[in-house]
């Protein structure tokens, strides 16, 4: 099984475990659809958080705290330390937090009266749940099946996208046969890093090969290093230092020396 480490807008987003046989159409809507939720549940949770922490009435603190404990653990689950952890991310464990997360909503508002962004937003979620479905049974589908986000701005447009590998896209409507073997061959114990763009954005920016703490540390390590060269050089001027004008010291120079007749010159 190859790893896919996903990146959108050059920032990690998840990492994935597939075969090399995947048809490129079918990764890249599977891509798509990954996008969308996290950028979604991120959505919500801004929106919940925003009216938890507007909500005037002091009975309802003791579902604040579980909905804060559901949060949580959606925020976690969707966040760059995962990659780093290499906790492979599914959808069906997503599914599962988000689900406990609209209950805790639900059960702040019996009447079931929410804002309109984040009933929005609740409903949007919900149909992408509901589409499922047809993105296994339309794998070679050109565009993502999804419904749009009636306008409602989450950080990413439902829209067709674009994979990058090493700067190069994998552009899968010419072959609709392309695997990712016939672009990283048949090695399935690799680790591939995989950028998203929305097909309107072109190509990633290009990445600083070193960031910040890499740059302070590679900075240290050089000031380190010229200062252990300084010292060493001096100990050793100190050691050998009055041999230095000595012929048998200056092999190369000896002849050259005697050519020009200040073979007996020394310096004191």
């Amino acid at each position: 099984m190859v790893k896919i480490h996903v990146k959108c807008h050059n920032k990690s987003l998840c990492l994935l475990e597939t075969v090399t046989t995947l048809p490129i159409t079918k990764l890249r809507d599977n891509l798509a659809s990954i996008c969308l939720k996290i950028h979604l549940a991120k959505a919500i949770i801004k929106e919940s958080n925003f009216q938890v922490s507007e909500e005037p009435n002091s009975r309802v603190d003791e579902p604040s705290s579980q909905l804060k404990v559901a949060t949580k653990k959606v925020e976690e689950y969707i966040s760059n330390d995962q990659v780093k952890l290499g906790i492979l991310f599914d959808p069906a464990t997503l599914k599962d937090l988000m689900h406990d997360l609209l209950d805790q909503l639900k059960s702040l508002h019996p009447d079931g009266v929410l804002d309109g962004r984040l009933q929005q937003l609740i409903h949007f979620w919900i149909r992408t749940q509901d589409q499922d479905s047809g993105i296994a049974e339309s794998s070679s589908s050109s565009q993502t099946p999804h419904a749009d986000a009636n306008g409602v701005d989450i950080g990413w447009q439902d829209e067709e996208i674009r994979l990058w590998f090493a700067n190069k896209p994998w552009d899968a409507s010419l072959k609709a046969d392309k695997k990712i073997s016939d672009y990283i061959g048949s090695n399935e114990k690799t680790t591939i890093i995989l950028k998203v763009q929305q097909k309107s954005e072109g190509p990633p920016k290009q990445e600083n090969p070193l960031d910040a703490k890499g740059t302070t540390a590679m900075m240290e390590y050089y000031h380190s290093r010229q200062e252990a060269l300084r010292k060493l050089d001096r100990a050793q001027f100190e050691t050998d230092g009055a041999h230095g004008y000595d012929s048998w010291a200056q092999p190369r120079n000896a002849m050259k020396m005697q050519f020009h007749g200040i073979s007996d010159v020394q310096f004191r």
